[in-house]
């Protein structure tokens, strides 16, 4: 999905019906409380809105569109075009001491791209690298179709099942799930955020 031409009138948060906070950002908060180092914020959006909640680590962005990447502010040290589960991460293995991945997948084509993709995020992640994982839920690789008043249009979504999301995870991906909360959107969309956490070199990981 296109992103390009909601520049100027992006909806960047969302309130929150039934969760443990009011707001979407409220999560990001949360999570960059116990991060540092260097990070990726990967499907950052027009204007990057994750950026300020992490002046404490070094931060690059990306999208998968070249003019919502310029448009992101100086938070970011490096930011670039790139297409999950299409692209490779420019960066060697073990790189990012935590990723964020916060209503992207919704956006791939098949459960084929998602698997992909987040191997690929799993790469990059040091040990013990934690990955911050928000995401429209539903029966697993179906699509969503709903209307979107802010936008005023109607907008269609891929969706993923937490289980089926965690069983990769743990089987394919060496992360194991740190925490995970189901939730509900101001458009009665369900909606799942989770932490993962990559295993050491013994296959243990460390809890923050």
């Amino acid at each position: 999905m296109n992103y390009s031409n909601k520049i100027g009138c992006y909806q960047g948060d969302c309130d929150v019906l039934l969760g443990k906070y009011p707001k979407f950002s409220d999560y990001v908060k949360e999570f960059s409380r116990t991060q540092l180092g260097k990070g990726l914020d990967l499907g950052c959006g027009p204007g990057a809105c994750n950026g300020k909640f992490f002046q404490s680590c070094t931060l690059d962005g990306c999208d998968a569109d070249k003019s919502v990447v310029d448009s992101a502010p100086e938070d970011y040290q490096d930011c670039f075009a790139f297409k999950l589960g299409k692209d490779s991460l420019p960066y060697n293995d073990e790189n990012k001491d935590f990723v964020i991945l916060s209503c992207v997948i919704q956006h791939l084509n098949s459960y084929d791209e998602l698997v992909t993709g987040l191997a690929d995020v799993a790469r990059i992640l040091k040990p013990t690298g934690q990955l911050f994982l928000m995401f429209k839920a539903g029966a697993n690789d179906t699509q969503l179709t709903h209307y979107n008043e802010v936008y005023n249009e109607i907008r269609e979504f891929r969706v993923f099942h937490p289980d089926n999301i965690q069983e990769l995870a743990k089987k394919n991906l060496k992360l194991r799930v740190i925490s995970c909360e189901n939730l509900l959107d101001d458009n009665w969309i369900p909606y799942s955020c989770m932490v993962l956490e990559k295993q050491s070199l013994h296959g243990q990981s460390v809890s923050l």
